[in-house]
């Protein structure tokens, strides 16, 4: 695989071009229709039934996990420890995701380690804090910038399809929430379906409803789709917009 998990959490590999390295997949294409992902190219249930296939919610981690300093209409993350302010009011709307039967992973682009100004052992006790504070089952990093032109960084969709080999993911039942339009481009591109919370960085791009915080968010997922029971109301019915 072109993924490789350190420390628990997983990122792609870069290639000697700056493109992400990919084994048995394709990667996601930047435009066109969304890709439902199949592992190792199989249709669906030539390696297992759909029924044993799980469901996740992935979660933008800055801004909506743990706290982001403004400057302008920029978010600025955090670059050491002391500055990582977990958001304790996420533990029980995560709680309420993993009780459904939903996986809870946690996605984010941290270019500042590839520009050097943000180490990765210091990286690594940021999400050690993280996953001690809030319910997660893992951690899915981009530690690129964008000149790399890696297939991790979002707006595209490798740490998604990364995920979805990982975890044997059902990615038509799986959700996406962030405060960011990259996430929901991404989503799109991955074949999950997409919530923002509200924010000045929603920007155009297609989402499948709009939420004013994690905790609302996590409430219309419930109503929507139970991973165990599979779908029961309609997405149309989430207040799309």
């Amino acid at each position: 695989m072109g993924g490789r998990s350190v420390n628990g959490e997983t990122c792609l590999r870069a290639g000697a071009s700056g493109s992400g390295t990919w084994s048995g997949f394709p990667s996601p294409p930047s435009q066109g229709n969304p890709v439902i992902f199949h592992p190792l190219g199989c249709s669906g249930c030539e390696l297992a039934s759909f029924a044993t296939m799980k469901a996740a919610v992935f979660i933008e981690r800055d801004g909506v996990l743990n706290r982001v300093r403004i400057a302008g209409r920029t978010q600025i993350p955090p670059l050491c420890l002391e500055d990582f302010h977990v958001c304790t009011d996420a533990r029980e709307p995560l709680e309420l995701l993993r009780a459904a039967g939903y996986l809870v992973l946690v996605t984010t682009n941290q270019p500042n380690v590839a520009r050097g100004l943000l180490p990765r052992r210091e990286l690594d006790r940021m999400h050690d804090l993280l996953r001690r504070v809030l319910p997660i089952d893992g951690i899915m990093l981009c530690p690129h910038e964008e000149s790399d032109r890696c297939n991790c960084r979002k707006p595209g969709a490798g740490l998604f399809t990364e995920a979805a080999f990982k975890w044997h993911l059902d990615m038509e039942r799986s959700f996406v929430i962030s405060d960011k339009w990259q996430d929901a481009s991404a989503a799109f591109v991955a074949g999950c379906n997409s919530g923002l919370i509200r924010s000045p960085w929603n920007g155009s791009v297609h989402h499948d409803f709009l939420a004013d915080n994690l905790a609302q968010a996590a409430e219309k997922i419930l109503q929507f789709n139970h991973p165990v029971n599979h779908i029961s109301v309609p997405l149309a019915q989430l207040e799309m917009a």
